[in-house]
């Protein structure tokens, strides 16, 4: 199982999605032109 702590960077804000997805906005330690950037990940299998 996948947890949160296996995305790379600083979560912001976790928004919810009408099919059960979540958009996930964080602040990735990847240097410039990461920052800011949004992973959108299925919550199948997530806790």
């Amino acid at each position: 199982m996948r947890s949160l702590r296996d995305i790379p960077g600083t979560i912001e804000d976790i928004r919810w999605t009408s099919d059960g997805s979540a958009l996930i906005m964080l602040l990735a330690d990847r240097g410039p032109g990461w920052r800011d950037q949004q992973l959108h990940a299925h919550l199948v299998g997530w806790h």
